[in-house]
């Protein structure tokens, strides 16, 4: 892709990357970068891909999802999140910038290293200053040597020399953001009215004879009955034979019983669970939480999470480890407890409510029971039945034959698409109504009730217009109704016009209301939604018309409210949308340029070894 940049047109863009470089360099240090490991999952370049480094970040990548998802995710769910591609394309466009700094002979030096690991939170104490056990605690953690860590260290500082570089030269985005928050934040004031059939100058009357015949003979699809499917039907469902079961007292105490879940709920909390890499990371947010540093909701956003990233919802005492359940359980109070030990490492709990066991007595459970119990009954009855109705459908009975002999009842339908009452409620009769064919032999089919049924096509009516006699009614309220709605909108529009020519919204005797600070993106339930749009499309003084079913409204802007770059809350809306704006930007140029740079130097991986460390931090969380 370097080549391809330099060549053509392409040629000034990569020119001016390097340029920047060059620039963005100018009074950082250079020096000679050591060796690669040999321990490496592949390289780009000269510059190796530690394996530590790959599986390091692949196993941060893995455990930060299990926190989102609050529980350990499957190989399956991992690889379709794409977790593994994406770590390994950060590890090799960190190496394509890491091989980048050493071709150029960057590199940070002793100092600038030395202040970098003193500066770690997890190489400090509780004093906050370097703490040489910690250090070696945390090296040993990762399985990495001080050396090879030390390494990673000065080839990230080089490397940060090197994105500052290409980002050096880039300019800001305030007349884009400007536009975004603009337009996210004008707001428009205006008067407005609303008519209906009351401000008619005359009201619409009724249609004639010819009018009729023409709104009829212009809107054939209004009164044309849709296709229609004959079908007669034999079905059974349980509730057309609870009558035919009895729960005795002994068996409603013994469901009663078994079912101590349902009717003898346990103490349980509302809890927030936040996990951290270790006990040290944990007791520090502690410690800021209990000073008043910060507070646990930005502590959630500091590791940018979402609240229903650690959000547990529910929990019983027996849902938890016996340490955190002895920690959380014994509080009767709201807060922020632990840390303590979980599956996934140490953690920080919130409390956000207690709710107290719930317990059912068996008198009041026993009718929701009895009714339960006589449903399940009368389902297996007419499962049990189910064979012997298959098998005299085999033999040539026909479907009333089946309503004489069985429990089944037998009826008749002219089934459309809207149709929806009885059996046409159920999804498997409709799909089966849809699908049959008239030499179709009927067969038993199952409702998701536990009910039965069996179908046949009789016909298939086409669609057909009905006469005008049959729907005259109907004609007549919508004719009145097109007519209503053109007689408002032909008003709507005069009375636009009357504006238009100088007189005041407040002249027609309506009642006016007034809208202020309205914004682009408002929803109000007085407004039809086009309204507001044509608004922010007009000039102030002009007026706009929106119908309703039953109404018009017409609307006069009188005041466009630009936004204030100079107002204190809008600049600093707009030095984060243009921060955000300019991230983007720089993100993509390092995307790119990093891009280049693997195809430039040329890429190759030890995909074994990279199958083996996914396999084995996959498989085994």
């Amino acid at each position: 892709m370097l080549s391809a940049m330099r060549s053509g047109k392409n040629r000034y863009f990569f020119y001016a990357l390097l340029g920047l470089l060059a620039i963005g360099l100018i009074g950082f240090g250079s020096g000679n970068i050591g060796g690669g490991s040999a321990r490496s999952i592949g390289k780009v370049g000269e510059q190796s891909v530690p394996i530590n480094t790959y599986a390091n970040t692949l196993n941060n990548a893995v455990q930060t999802m299990a926190q989102r998802f609050g529980r350990n995710l499957s190989p399956a769910e991992i690889e379709g999140l794409g977790l593994q591609r994406n770590v390994l394309a950060a590890v090799l466009s960190s190496a394509a910038l890491d091989n980048e700094a050493k071709r150029l002979g960057i590199s940070a030096g002793d100092v600038a290293v030395a202040t970098e690991i003193r500066q770690t939170p997890s190489y400090q104490g509780l004093d906050g200053s370097f703490d040489k056990e910690a250090y070696e605690f945390a090296l040993e953690r990762s399985n990495v040597s001080a050396g090879e860590n030390e390494t990673a260290i000065r080839e990230g500082l080089a490397r940060a020399m090197v994105e500052r570089a290409v980002a050096t030269g880039l300019s800001g985005a305030q007349t884009q953001a400007m536009s975004l928050v603009s337009f996210a934040n004008e707001t428009r004031d205006f008067d407005w009215i609303e008519i209906d059939e009351t401000h008619l100058e005359q009201p619409v009357g009724a249609p004639t004879d010819e009018q009729l015949n023409t709104y009829y003979s212009e809107n054939p699809d209004r009164y044309t009955t849709p296709v229609a499917r004959e079908i007669t039907y034999a079905w059974l469902s349980p509730t057309m034979i609870e009558d035919q079961v009895e729960i005795s007292a002994d068996e409603l105490q013994s469901a009663y019983d078994l079912q101590t879940e349902r009717y003898n709920r346990p103490e349980r909390r509302a809890i927030d669970r936040l996990v951290f890499a270790d006990n040290e990371a944990a007791t520090d947010a502690r410690n800021r939480l209990d000073g008043g540093a910060i507070t646990f909701d930005a502590l959630i956003a500091e590791r940018g999470l979402e609240p229903e990233d650690v959000d547990l919802g529910e929990v019983e005492k027996s849902g938890v480890s016996t340490s955190v359940a002895d920690g959380l359980f014994d509080q009767n109070e709201l807060g922020i407890f632990g840390p303590f030990e979980s599956d996934l490492g140490p953690a920080i709990y919130r409390i956000n409510a207690i709710f107290d066991a719930e317990i059912t007595s068996f008198e009041d459970a026993q009718e929701e029971l009895r009714a339960e119990m006589v449903g399940d009954s009368a389902a297996r009855l007419v499962a049990d039945m189910l064979t012997d109705i298959d098998e005299r459908l085999a033999a040539g009975a026909t479907l009333e034959e089946l309503a004489t002999e069985t429990e089944m009842e037998l009826g008749q339908i002219s089934y459309t698409q809207d149709s929806e009452d009885s059996i046409a409620a159920y999804d498997e009769f409709r799909d089966a109504a849809e699908q049959v064919n008239v030499d179709d032999f009927p067969e038993v089919l199952e409702l998701s009730d536990g009910g039965i049924f069996a179908i046949r096509l009789n016909e298939i009516k086409d669609p057909t217009l009905r006469p005008l006699a049959d729907v005259k009614e109907s004609v007549v309220t919508d004719w009145t109704a097109a007519e209503t709605a053109k007689a408002l909108q032909a008003r709507g529009e005069a009375i636009i016009a009357e504006i238009a020519a100088g007189k005041s919204i407040a002249d027609f005797d309506i009642p006016v209301e007034t809208k202020t600070g309205v914004n682009r993106g408002a929803r109000d339930e007085q407004l039809p939604a086009s309204l507001i749009p044509d608004l922010f499309d007009a000039k102030t003084g002009d007026s706009v018309l929106a119908a309703t079913d039953d109404t018009v409204l017409i609307a006069q802007l009188k005041n466009i409210t630009a936004v204030d770059g100079d107002n204190g809350e809008t600049a600093i809306l707009l030095d984060t949308v243009n921060s955000e704006l300019q991230s983007q930007v720089s993100n993509d140029i390092l995307d790119l340029f990093a891009q280049a740079l693997q195809q430039e130097a040329g890429v190759t991986l030890n995909q074994v070894v990279i199958n083996s460390i996914d396999s084995q931090i996959v498989s085994g969380q």
